[in-house]
């Protein structure tokens, strides 16, 4: 009898809410219609966040028992691993037309929706439409108790549908931050409600709140919590100047229009300022609080009422030469530094140039112990080349573990005889093996 123990210790489960893909909903065609790290056990498909909760163990069990053969979990696009032995075997190892249940719900019956069944209640296949929107439905938040505070939100296919209730929670990702404190959210996709736990103090004010559906759209706002608004907030918390004609591809970057030529000795640019609660105040901050330096012989006057940069050159030679500029807010020292162009295309070789990860904490499966988080890397222009194979030299080590990283998420497996759990914090450094870029983190365990 397969070991049904050793399934759900695989330390795939914590992936799957990034990483997996929507299976078909009518029905399984290919490989690739298979979520990355399902368990497939003979005809019964199991994603592992399912194999992994409790509730579940005595279904997925006796299909174990059932089963005569060998039992796969898929690890990515090209293949399978064979729960005995861990061996990785090809794609072809398993025949996908032999699969006939999703997570005990049999493939090809109508996706999740908002609609019932008289005798089982709500259809749920985990068959869902992509996410195509996330919005939230007011800019206030509900305190229903000194710590606890509600809000609504709602999930849009790409044809617009509702679909929040055939999103469960645990297909998405959520983020709160109050200040520079963050936290999580728990969610009702049937009544569409966030919850947020938090100790709020008098002087807290807004929240900003993200949710990220499994395929990456994500929405993002900042709710108040009284009366007041975020946008009166005026402390600028970042600057950044804006390129509406940019391309990008994973190998080259090509800038055309930077700046935009108005003259024989003029060029313009957009600029964007907000405030801690990533509301735009570019309108309410006034040009003399900005200030500017360029790289060229020139200079610059900003005009907050259409958010535009103006540069004007003393020599015309410099007019289609690139050119460097910082723009800095005076009060709180928050600073932007940009290579801008103009309309001349400029092609150049990207590069790593900035590897960042993004949260102060690693959060610990608990049925695998496995830690994870999240990273980023940017090419020299800004770009998040996370996906690109630019970032395929970017490496992450720490003494606590084995470090796997791989699309933006960090997963890593505890030393011999070390439980991550019971460790206080640890440290994870990342360097690009071309560039030389590097990070280092020290991040809390949670």
């Amino acid at each position: 009898m397969k070991n049904f123990k050793s399934i759900i210790m695989m330390g795939f489960m914590l992936l799957l809410v990034m990483l997996s893909k929507p299976a078909m909903a009518n029905g399984l065609s290919s490989f690739t219609d298979i979520p990355n790290f399902s368990v497939v056990i003979g005809a019964n498909m199991y994603t592992l966040d399912y194999a992994n909760d409790l509730k579940n163990e005595n279904q997925i069990r006796d299909a174990v028992v059932k089963h005569k053969g060998d039992i796969f979990i898929k690890t990515d696009d090209s293949k399978w691993i064979k729960n005995d032995g861990g061996i990785q075997v090809n794609k072809d190892s398993v025949d996908i037309s032999t699969i006939k249940y999703s997570n005990g719900q049999e493939i090809g019956g109508s996706i999740a929706s908002n609609e019932t069944n008289s005798t089982s209640g709500p259809i749920s296949s985990n068959i869902y439409l992509p996410a195509g929107e996330v919005d939230f439905l007011s800019t206030k938040l509900i305190k229903t108790a000194a710590n606890k505070a509600t809000f609504k939100y709602k999930i849009l296919d790409k044809a617009g549908k509702d679909i929040t209730k055939a999103i469960p929670a645990y297909e998405m990702m959520t983020n709160f931050w109050i200040d520079s404190k963050g936290g999580s959210i728990s969610l009702d996709p049937l009544t569409g409600t966030g919850t947020i736990l938090y100790d709020f103090s008098d002087t807290d004010q807004f929240v900003i709140v993200q949710l990220v559906c499994s395929n990456g759209v994500s929405g993002k706002s900042t709710l108040a919590l009284g009366d007041a608004k975020a946008e009166d907030i005026l402390e600028v918390s970042d600057i950044s100047i804006v390129s509406a004609n940019l391309m990008t591809s994973p190998n080259k970057i090509q800038n055309n229009a930077n700046l935009t030529k108005t003259g024989a000795n003029t060029t313009t640019f957009q600029y964007k300022v907000k405030n801690k609660y990533d509301i735009n105040i570019t309108k309410k901050i006034p040009a003399s609080q900005i200030e500017a330096v360029v790289s060229v012989s020139s200079t610059v006057t900003l005009d907050p009422s259409t958010a535009t940069g103006t540069i004007t050159y003393n020599s015309s030679t410099d007019v289609n030469k690139p050119i460097s500029i910082s723009l800095k807010d005076k009060l709180t020292g928050q600073k932007v530094d940009s290579a801008l162009f103009t309309s001349q295309d400029v092609t150049e070789n990207p590069r790593v140039s900035k590897i960042t990860i993004n949260s102060d904490k690693i959060g610990i499966a608990p049925l695998t112990g496995i830690g994870y988080t999240t990273y980023r890397v940017f090419n020299q222009y800004g770009f998040d080349i996370t996906n690109s194979t630019l970032s395929d030299g970017v490496k992450f080590k720490s003494e606590a573990g084995t470090i796997v990283s791989k699309g933006g998420i960090i997963t890593m497996t505890a030393n011999t005889g070390t439980n991550l759990s019971t460790l206080k914090s640890v440290v994870i450094t990342g360097s690009d093996s071309i560039t030389g870029t590097s990070t280092s983190a020290t991040l809390d365990v949670r």
